[in-house]
């Protein structure tokens, strides 16, 4: 599959079919015309069969009876292409090319022989990060975000284009499906079905964003993120507002799209590659409610004479856009800082350690400012520990930013109640003896002053490698799995996702059909 803006990238000597019988597809059809290009065999249409402008109109089912890969090449003319490409290769048809394809929020065409160019160079990322070194008062301030954890391990942390984002799909979780599952005891039905419609929508997201490659189904990582999303919810029920660092992937955001009564949902990342997925992510699942913070400028300094033509011809007008999700570089922190906004719950997904220290200050400092007074952090894992960066260093930095811990564990920890002895403050009803389940990745739950258990949990004491506190979280993380739950396999989940994706194909059909 490959994105074409002429009739002349078309393959010679192969009977084009027209897949939109709207403006595009006719313009097409007229270029196709003028290029002396005869072989043109009908239009497509997701619903209708007819014809339009002397050629037959065949229904998608009815053309793929009659498909034939040697000689038939696809041409989808739509603005509806990401909905069409997933009905085409439901019907097993696996070559097309997309015509004139509309450009995806900071993209561009231009006059080359392909349309589709990097994001992170069209998204302005690189350009918007040296403006804002520009301005740093010292260099230092910068220097505080570098990645030299990632670049250390050869991460790619810089892309040159788009596709580039593909290997990340399924990162930093790799073979934990099965053991998370083991954390948690298996799967309930309701939680295997929201994991299988997270794999869908990603399925959907890569058929639009990865032309002509195989879908990944990241089942690893989308887990990891299913039981963040689990965790968060239990400490902090019913919440509305949440600020995550390090969002990785994007996936908790497969989630988000689905929690109830949502209103802001603030995320900021310092890795380009991620930060460009994490854009691509989040516009496909919040849309209109996405807002990216990269720039706010509004362009607004333009200025034309009143008496011109082309000033009477325009309508403009201001819409106020009703945003949940906020997507923030590293150099705007101060507009989060700045903003009225104060969170239920602040997630930090495996970063705490990898921080330099006066970044990881910084994050904590915002952490705790941002908090609503009986807000929750949450930590899960804490990053790679290095000699000089070890669990004793993080925890007397967290005692620092004047946090009280409510929970500390960390990865093969045993969750039975008989290897938590003498670290427990209080009953902890829900942590078990004989429980032979394992943590996968450290788990940290801690609050600020000012929230309820903050002054009888803040001491350097607590500070330690497993500590529990009652609270009404704990049972999140240690309570028997419930009735129904078992292990499931990847070939089960897969499944299911199938079966989704039908579902999501067929009504994408029913809003997008031509």
């Amino acid at each position: 599959m490959r994105f074409i803006h002429n009739a002349g990238q078309l393959p010679e000597g192969s009977r084009i079919c027209i897949y939109g019988k709207g403006a595009r597809g006719a313009e097409l059809h007229a270029a196709l015309r003028v290029a002396s290009r005869p072989q043109v065999r009908c239009f497509v249409d997701s619903f209708a069969s007819g014809e339009f402008q002397g050629l037959p109109v065949l229904r998608l089912d009815e053309f793929a009876r009659t498909y034939d890969p040697g000689k038939d090449h696809v041409v989808v003319a739509s603005a509806f292409y990401p909905q069409i490409v997933i009905a085409l290769a439901q019907a097993g048809i696996r070559e097309w090319s997309i015509y004139e394809d509309l450009p995806l929020p900071g993209e561009a065409r231009n006059g080359g022989s392909h349309i589709l160019h990097g994001r992170s160079t069209l998204l302005g990322y690189r350009d918007r990060e040296s403006l804002a070194k520009r301005a740093l008062p010292n260099w230092r301030i910068g220097q505080r975000h570098n990645l030299d954890h990632f670049e250390r391990f050869g991460f790619p942390v810089r892309i040159t284009h788009f596709l580039e984002t593909r290997q990340l799909l399924d990162t930093m979780q790799e073979s934990r499906f099965g053991k998370l599952q083991e954390e948690l005891g298996g799967l309930t039905d309701a939680d295997a079905l929201l994991l299988a419609d997270a794999c869908a929508d990603l399925a959907a997201f890569q058929l639009q964003h990865y032309p002509g490659n195989r879908v990944i189904v990241p089942l690893d990582t989308l887990l990891a993120m299913l039981v963040v999303y689990r965790k968060l919810s239990a400490v902090a029920p019913g919440f509305r507002s949440i600020l995550e660092v390090g969002p990785g992937c994007g996936y908790l955001a497969f989630f988000l799209k689905r929690h109830p009564g949502l209103e802001n949902y603030s995320l900021t990342e310092s890795c380009e590659s991620f930060y460009i997925l994490q854009d691509a992510i989040n516009r496909r699942l919040f849309q209109g409610r996405f807002r990216q913070m990269l720039s706010e400028d509004s362009g607004g300094e333009w200025y034309i004479r009143r008496d011109d033509p082309l000033h009477a011809a325009l309508s403009l007008t201001d819409v106020e856009a009703q945003a949940t999700v906020r997507h923030y570089p590293w150099w705007k922190l101060g507009d989060i800082a700045d903003s009225k906004t104060a969170f239920d719950v602040v997630n930090s997904n495996a970063n705490l350690l990898e921080f330099n220290t006066d970044a990881l200050r910084d994050y904590l400092n915002l952490f705790r400012e941002k908090l609503k007074p009986q807000g929750v952090f949450f930590a899960h894992c804490f990053g790679c520990e290095s000699p000089e960066k070890n669990r004793a260093y993080l925890y007397e930095e967290l005692y620092r930013a004047g946090f009280a811990p409510l929970l500390i564990c960390h990865g093969a920890h045993i969750k039975a109640r008989e290897y938590w002895t003498g670290r427990l403050a209080g009953q902890c009803d829900p942590i078990a003896p004989d429980d032979a389940r394992k943590f996968v990745v450290g788990n940290g739950v801690f609050v600020r002053q000012g929230h309820p258990l903050h002054e009888a949990h803040y001491a350097r004491e607590n500070y330690q490698d497993m500590y529990a506190a009652d609270f009404p979280g704990l049972a999140a993380f240690f309570a028997p799995p419930p009735p129904g739950c078992r292990l499931r396999s990847r070939e089960e989940i897969i499944a299911l996702m199938r079966e989704r994706l039908d579902s999501f194909t067929q009504q994408a059909a029913r809003e997008y059909g031509q």
